[in-house]
């Protein structure tokens, strides 16, 4: 169920104007307001020229993606397209001719890229801003085709010397359906997790491994955590499913193990303190990380086994749902 969030424009002198939620609660003009997409589908606009102006009107912009709105009646409503950043513009002259101007920016967001693909059917791959829990917005790319979309992409590796391990806290802006260096912080991630229900390995091939498990959690942000989850239901791309272990360590991963998908039979081991997650010559296992890269060493369907086990050249992206 989605709610209208009132908003009102009070007067801040003869040419200034501050923008109010319910409970006035305030962002004047040039600062950001933000509204969950998943409780508002619009703002309804209230305000009061100056008593010597005339020819008042909202001018709304919109960048990037999203409706662009414009209308002359100050208590009209708008509805917000995507969960892009729009600059709502108050514009009045006075007798003499003069023109001024505030501005307020909105921005709506989401809590996950499932939502927004819920929301907006057609909307397609790209980066956008999401707000999972109380701290502040950030920029996600998110995966609307693979397997019905709604992917929140939390990692991706190029098999390059820059990408960081999958549990890495270190920020990376790159494309990951270029396979560039990408990667969101351990809080984001976990936020992320906390909202989702599985997990999708991508590759170059575009051949995919889903996971119907989050696998990261809180505990991520935690010194010393090795947490792994058995008899997770995997599925690829073809429909072929099988039962694994899946898990995460943030310590002891200098030669790798940071993550891993190991067939159920098998598990996983700790080689010696800057190994973990890994067994039997990897090869038992759906995915790994070993050293500085990740590999395949057991096929599921079209998700084929990579090079030798420490090769690390597997280019893949990650995400949640």
């Amino acid at each position: 169920m989605t709610t209208a969030i009132t908003t009102a424009i009070m007067t801040m002198g003869a040419a200034g104007y501050a923008l109010a939620q319910q409970g006035f609660v305030s962002a004047y003009a040039g600062q950001d307001r933000f509204y969950d997409i998943t409780q508002t589908t619009s703002v309804r606009l209230e305000g009061n020229a100056p008593a010597d102006g005339v020819d008042k009107e909202w001018r709304l912009a919109a960048g990037g993606m999203g409706r662009i709105a414009e209308t002359s009646n100050p208590q009209s409503e708008f509805t917000a397209g995507l969960p892009v950043r729009y600059s709502l513009v108050w514009v009045f002259a006075y007798e003499n001719g003069r023109e001024y101007t505030d501005t307020v920016h909105l921005t709506f967001y989401a809590p996950d890229c499932k939502t927004l693909k819920e929301k907006f059917a057609h909307i397609p791959d790209g980066a956008y801003f999401l707000k999972p829990d109380d701290d502040k917005p950030f920029l996600c790319y998110c995966d609307m085709t693979t397997d019905g979309g709604g992917w929140s992409l939390v990692h991706a590796n190029g098999a390059q010397l820059t990408d960081q391990k999958i549990v890495s806290d270190t920020l990376k802006t790159g494309n990951p359906f270029k396979f560039e260096s990408y990667n969101l912080t351990r809080k984001q991630k976990a936020a992320l997790a906390a909202k989702s229900k599985e997990l999708i390995i991508v590759n170059e091939k575009d051949s995919w491994l889903k996971i119907a498990h989050p696998v990261f959690d809180q505990d991520l942000l935690k010194a010393e955590t090795l947490k792994i989850h058995k008899n997770v239901a995997v599925t690829d791309k073809s429909g072929k499913k099988a039962t694994a272990w899946v898990g995460y360590a943030n310590f002891g991963i200098k030669n790798g193990g940071d993550f891993g998908v190991a067939d159920e039979s098998y598990g996983f081991d700790n080689h010696g303190k800057d190994f973990q997650l890994l067994n039997v010559n990897c090869f038992k296992q759906y995915f790994y990380g070993f050293g500085k890269g990740y590999n395949a060493g057991l096929e599921l369907g079209e998700w084929k086994q990579t090079a030798e086990c420490n090769a690390g050249k597997l280019r893949f992206r990650m995400g949640l749902r």
